[in-house]
């Protein structure tokens, strides 16, 4: 019972951070999409197909990134993911 009451506990108090943590998506996602289309002005040379690559890369890299930052750590998989990139 009393796990219980803890696993609920941890559950409530997680809430109030929904609405930061919501926020901080937003913003992030702001960013990213901002300079990913600023770097693709200057990657204009760049055929469809190397473009898409870039953006998928950016919106990779994000996921990665919100993981860290929301949950502050990463799974084995996201963190092989990223060994390239960092």
């Amino acid at each position: 019972m009393l796990e219980a009451t803890a696993k609920f506990s941890a559950w409530h108090q997680s809430l109030r951070a929904a609405p930061t943590i919501a926020a901080l998506r937003q913003k992030l996602e702001g960013i990213r999409a901002g300079e990913t289309e600023r770097a693709l002005r200057r990657l204009e040379h760049l055929s469809a197909q190397d473009r898409e690559a870039v953006v998928n890369l950016t919106l990779r890299i994000g996921e990665i990134s919100e993981k860290v930052v929301v949950t502050g750590e990463a799974d084995k998989e996201t963190l092989k993911a990223a060994e390239g990139y960092v």
